[in-house]
């Protein structure tokens, strides 16, 4: 994958650990943003994929067990919190058309809850299949 000019790739790799930590460091700032990501997400299905899940903080308690991430770190955070893991960009999704619904604007893709930006959706969540099939 290629660089960014304005966000060489590789700040994750060299800064996963620090940027994992700060959620212990954070603990009370980290539960109020996943208690307003709750809020607006309470029941995501099975489906359900977090774009640029990182270290799997908030996709591992809110139950949402597949993620894309370019960072080979954080991946293997997020594998070791039970998650997915999709190596990818959120510019450059590899995951085959018609398998999400909507994108809300906190990077979590759900099946059946319509949101902006995504085309080429289904509209039957049931039509998507399993994880195995989503990737293109």
């Amino acid at each position: 994958m290629g660089r960014d000019s304005t966000l060489p790739e590789d700040v994750f790799e060299r800064f996963a650990e620090e940027y994992d930590h700060w959620f212990e460091e954070h603990r009370a700032e980290y539960h109020v943003e996943l208690a307003r990501v709750r809020r607006l997400l309470p029941c995501p299905d099975s489906r359900a994929i977090e774009v640029g899940v990182g270290s799997g903080r908030f996709a591992a308690p809110l139950g949402i067990t597949l993620g894309l991430e370019p960072s080979p770190a954080l991946a293997r955070m997020a594998r070791g919190r039970g998650i997915e893991v999709i190596r990818g960009r959120g510019e450059s999704i590899p995951i085959r058309d018609g398998v999400f619904i909507g994108a809300p604007g906190d990077g979590h893709l759900f099946p059946g809850r319509p949101g902006p930006g995504i085309s080429g959706t289904s509209p039957d969540p049931r039509s998507a299949g399993d994880s195995s099939d989503w990737v293109s």
